[in-house]
Parts: C-alpha cells; sequence; structure tokens
C-alpha cells in the first residue's frame, strides 16, 4: 500500500493485527501495533479487541486494558464479548463472570444473549448457583430479560 503512495488506516492496521494474531505471529501483531502510533494514527476498540483474543489465552487482559485506558479508548460491548467468549472458551468462569459484572455495573453497557447464556451455563457447570441467580436477578432488574418461568 504504502509503495503505491496509500497511507493505511487504523482499520487497516487493525486488519492486519487481527491477521497476524490469528496466524499466531503475536510479535508482529505487536509491531503493527507500534506502528500504528509512528505514523500519526490512534488505535481503537477494534485494534484493542483484535490485540485482546491473544492476550486471554496468555492470560495477559490487564496490559490490553490499561494499554487502552492509556491511549484513551474506553472497552465497549465488543470489547467484553471477546473478554468473556475466550474466558469461557477456556473454563475461566471467575473472570467471564467478573467481566459480565463490570459491564453491568461500572460501564452500563448491555451485553449480548448469547454473552449472558454462556456465563450463566459456565457458573452452573461449576455449581456456582448462588452466583447464577445473583446473575439472573441482575439483569432480569435492568430488564435486560424477564424472569425464567
Amino acid at each position: 500500500m504504502k509503495e503505491v503512495g496509500i497511507q493505511p488506516n487504523v482499520y487497516t492496521y487493525s486488519i492486519v493485527i487481527d491477521a497476524l494474531c490469528r496466524c499466531g505471529q503475536i510479535s508482529r501483531a505487536h509491531d503493527v501495533f507500534a506502528e500504528i502510533t509512528h505514523v500519526g494514527c490512534s488505535p481503537n476498540s477494534i485494534t484493542f479487541n483484535n490485540l485482546m483474543k491473544v492476550h486471554v489465552k496468555a492470560g495477559r487482559t490487564e496490559k490490553v486494558l490499561q494499554e487502552m485506558d492509556e491511549n484513551e479508548v474506553e472497552p465497549n460491548v465488543n470489547t467484553y464479548r471477546v473478554l468473556i467468549s475466550l474466558f469461557c472458551r477456556i473454563g475461566h468462569w471467575v473472570q467471564a463472570h467478573k467481566f459480565l459484572i463490570e459491564m453491568l455495573e461500572e460501564k452500563c453497557l448491555r451485553p449480548t444473549l448469547p454473552m449472558y447464556e454462556s456465563v450463566l451455563l459456565h457458573l452452573r457447570k461449576a455449581k456456582q448457583i448462588k452466583k447464577h441467580e445473583e446473575l439472573v436477578e441482575k439483569m432480569v432488574d435492568r430488564g435486560f430479560v424477564t424472569r425464567p418461568l
């Protein structure tokens, strides 16, 4: 792109970062991430969400969340979707539950139904019935779901 005079933007970089992460080239993805600011772009939530996918598996979500904060990028519903779905996928219900509660209480964001159902499923599997009931109540109180029969 650059060779023909086209300057990539943050969306172009985000796509490249996602592709590199999917191919397991994490170090290269970080190099591309660092290049974003050097060319005058600012990373956005899409950029960070793509990086988050590999950092969840490595247990380094706090690093990405800190970088988001430093770049003044607010986590959005998709950020939480990435976190919750990946933590559920690797069986870490404590982290998935923590992020769903943070999303609801601190960020006042509305989770998608699959996010909610996934966390509930993992709470049941872990025999965390009290947390399951509390989460159902929170969702009902906020009008996100109706009370199950």
